[in-house]
């Protein structure tokens, strides 16, 4: 019986059990029986479309908005990077002030910007590009050896960690930040384990970040702007309260401004989605509806797809771009060997039920509607076993005050239990010792140890890879899912991969070519 029949079953027998009473929910059958009527009870589209996006907001209303449109240039300074992308320019990068938000008071910048963390490619003295970061943090480990201690990432990163006794190791050595994805919540306690649960993570690199559904390394964020606003309220305050208001910025196109003024979160969220897109030609897939990112096929020599592209995808002769790139996954992709030919069949055939977004390969499954009317899980997350492996030996307990010590006079490392709910409505109370995934987030048992599937576009110049930069190169990527820490995850079972010699050296050579 294959794979997907065997579910079929099961998932038969698992909604006769949940007519009746749901009341497995202790044993690893149970639990995996469970998992499956979870993941296609979720109603999801595997459309390629990308929604919520800040440059297509006033796409409608065109010069009939409210207010104007996210500027890109802008977006590039409140980022904080140089006009040529070059160095690192907080001009119009930092902010402070007083917030009217209850309990904030005097926000004062502790220098960090976006560009502190995703910072711009490293060249010599001569111009010639030495690491090419593609706004991430450098490849080299440890950190301190290439950005001097007295930089804002080491001086700024208490407002990440709180001093987490393995705060500045973990971000010097292995590039890890300490993230509480409910940090800023107004609607919980902060003493609840939601607020507390902590998460060491990579700093994403922003290559073809708009095309990509779910953001963060577990997807729990819905579009970018939420993402800019998250971070900027993270990473540039040590302190656990928002402060809205002070993200509306004058823009410096409007000196006397508009009564509302524009958002700073816009502007960098636009700059993010606009100018990260590689190759270019995927900017059709972003943006369907201008024409000139989305031309008609051709056969004038500088077109960029062909008339017998459209006969071969659609059956017609007119077609667009866009048309072309979502019907032909591999489009963009130019293979010059036959290593590499075998390597894209293997991959088709392999990698392709996660990595299945046409010509960025990374996962194009989404909850249908716009993002902040969709159900708190955006993108689709996996379970490939990188959070159970743990290779780094990371320290999940958090460093807080003890319970009863209003004062704050000492902090110690506290084991952090969240109440998780499974899908039968029991709650297990789960101790974190290993990343829990987007369960952190959604409360979701069945979340546990899931993340964000990465786009793989120029993934050779991306590593270290996974969520915990546990993986040095690509070969390590490969070797970790013909593990059995691969094999005996929730997702290895439903997707198992096996490359022999020959096969691997082709998919790494794929890999590499894209």
């Amino acid at each position: 019986m294959t794979t997907h029949k065997m579910n079929t079953v099961r998932l038969i027998v698992g909604g006769l059990l949940l007519g009746s009473a749901l009341t497995v929910h202790a044993d690893s059958t149970g639990d995996t029986l469970l998992r499956e009527i979870f993941d296609r009870g979720t109603r999801i589209t595997s459309k390629v479309e990308f929604l919520g996006l800040s440059t297509n907001v006033n796409a409608a209303c065109g010069n009939a908005c409210p207010t104007p449109g996210p500027d890109v240039n802008v977006g590039r300074q409140n980022f904080g990077l140089s006009p040529d992308g070059r160095a690192i320019d907080n001009t119009l990068a930092l902010f402070q002030g007083t917030s009217q938000m209850v309990g904030t008071g005097v926000i004062v910048s502790n220098t960090r910007s976006c560009g502190t963390c995703h910072r711009p490619d490293l060249r010599d003295g001569s111009g010639t590009v030495i690491d090419d970061i593609r706004l991430g943090l450098p490849h080299t480990f440890p950190l301190s050896a290439v950005v001097p201690t007295s930089d804002a990432l080491f001086t700024g990163r208490v407002a990440d960690d709180g001093n987490h006794p393995d705060g500045f190791n973990n971000l010097n050595d292995r590039g890890l930040v300490l993230i509480r994805p409910g940090r800023f919540n107004p609607n919980i306690a902060l003493n609840d384990p939601f607020r507390q649960v902590i998460l060491w993570r990579k700093v994403p690199r922003f290559v073809n970040t708009a095309l990509t559904i779910g953001f963060t390394n577990d997807g729990r964020m819905r579009e970018v702007q939420e993402t800019v606003r998250g971070a900027i309220f993270s990473h540039t305050q040590d302190l656990d309260q928002r402060f809205d208001d002070l993200l509306k910025v004058p823009n410096p196109r409007f000196p006397a401004g508009p009564p509302d003024f524009e958002d700073r979160t816009r502007n960098i969220a636009a700059f993010i989605e606009s100018t990260t897109i590689d190759p270019p030609a995927l900017n059709a897939l972003l943006t369907p509806q201008d024409a000139a990112a989305n031309p008609q096929c051709s056969n004038a020599p500088s077109a960029p797809c062909k008339v017998a592209d459209c006969y071969r995808l659609t059956g017609s002769s007119t077609c667009d771009l866009a048309t072309v790139l979502a019907k032909d996954p591999f489009f963009t992709v130019q293979l010059t060997t036959a290593q590499q030919v075998f390597g894209r069949e293997v991959f088709k055939r392999q990698c392709m039920g996660c990595h299945n977004t046409p010509n960025v390969f990374g996962n194009v499954d989404h909850v249908p509607g716009l993002p902040l009317s969709a159900a708190p899980r955006y993108g689709k997350a996996f379970d490939v076993g990188v959070s159970q492996r743990n290779k780094h030996g990371l320290d999940f307990r958090a460093f807080n005050c003890p319970s009863g010590d209003p004062a704050c006079t000492t902090k110690q490392l506290t084991p952090v239990v969240l109440p998780l709910v499974k899908v039968d409505g029991t709650v297990v109370a789960h101790t974190v010792s290993i990343d829990p995934g987007s369960a952190a987030a959604t409360g979701r048992y069945e979340d546990l140890f899931r993340f964000k599937v990465p786009q793989l576009r120029r993934i050779n110049k991306l590593g270290p890879y996974f969520h915990d930069n546990s993986a040095a190169t690509l070969e390590e990527v490969l070797d970790h899912f013909q593990s059995s820490w691969y094999r005996n995850s929730a997702d290895g079972k439903n997707y198992p991969i096996d490359l022999d010699t020959e096969k691997r050296a082709a998919v790494l050579a794929f890999l590499r070519a894209l």
